[in-house]
């Protein structure tokens, strides 16, 4: 369903799956994709929004708090190029409810407005892709890249 501007109103996200984890580490997030071998890193309003997402919040209630919080009209669209980010990046999938919630703690809303920002990164792709049960030899340890 289409919003204003051009917004698609998607209900809710969720974590796409086992292979998607993240942590919040002093207001920063780190989520890795552990099937792309890629991590990434958001803080501010874009860890904000994750937390939101977290926690099970609809696309529309990210957008009433963005609008509540800040007397900012980029706001909403700001939100959803870095909601299309997530999901671009397969860190997020599209749901019809919200799935089971974490209990998150969002924290402080940010003092100021700093577009969200998803950083991605490729420099551990190697390692993150191991299988640590089945890289397994006698010769080389464990665990160890296929040849």
């Amino acid at each position: 369903m289409q919003r204003g501007k051009g917004r698609v109103d998607l209900s809710y996200l969720g974590i796409a799956g086992p292979s998607v984890v993240h942590e919040t580490i002093e207001g920063e997030v780190v989520i890795v994709n552990l099937d792309k071998g890629l991590y990434f890193s958001t803080d501010g309003v874009g860890a904000y929004v994750w937390g939101m997402v977290v926690a099970g919040r609809s696309v529309d209630e990210i957008h009433a708090w963005g609008a509540e919080a800040f007397a900012d009209a980029s706001v909403a669209d700001d939100v959803d190029a870095f909601l299309a980010d997530l999901r671009t990046n397969e860190l997020v999938v599209e749901a019809a409810e919200a799935a089971g919630a974490d209990e998150v703690d969002l924290g402080a809303v940010p003092a100021t407005y700093a577009r969200p920002a998803l950083h991605v990164y490729a420099d551990m792709e190697e390692l993150l892709l191991l299988d640590p049960i089945h890289d397994v030899s006698d010769e080389a340890g464990w665990p160890h890249a296929a040849a």
